[in-house]
């Protein structure tokens, strides 16, 4: 009986860390297809927008390997990302485009 319970323990444990996890994975996927969007709608009809647009993605958004001679001295978030790339503007741009990411219900708890 209590092997029973315990089996079912970690299973409902197991499922509900699935569960969070693959949320998570569709919320950072949701805020970045936002984020485009957004950028896009921002850019149109200004060669500089669409140029600091550019520049916006590829430093702040897009990962990947850090050599250890470029490695950053501090993080940055993203949002001191935009406004050193675009300034005021763009970071606006971004934190109200993230705002508007709602959390479903499991990962909102957390």
């Amino acid at each position: 009986m209590i092997n029973k319970i315990v089996k079912g323990t970690l299973v409902a444990a197991s499922l509900f860390v699935v569960l969070v996890g693959y949320q998570f994975y569709v919320v950072m996927a949701d805020t970045e297809q936002q984020r485009l969007s957004a950028l896009g709608g921002w850019a149109i009809g200004d060669e500089g927008n669409s140029k600091i647009a550019e520049q916006f993605i590829e430093a702040c958004m897009k990962g990947g390997p850090v050599d250890a001679d470029s490695r950053p001295e501090k993080l940055v978030s993203v949002y001191e990302c935009a406004n050193e790339i675009g300034g005021s503007d763009l970071e606006t741009l971004i934190r109200t485009t993230d705002q508007k990411t709602k959390a479903p219900a499991p990962l909102r708890w957390l």
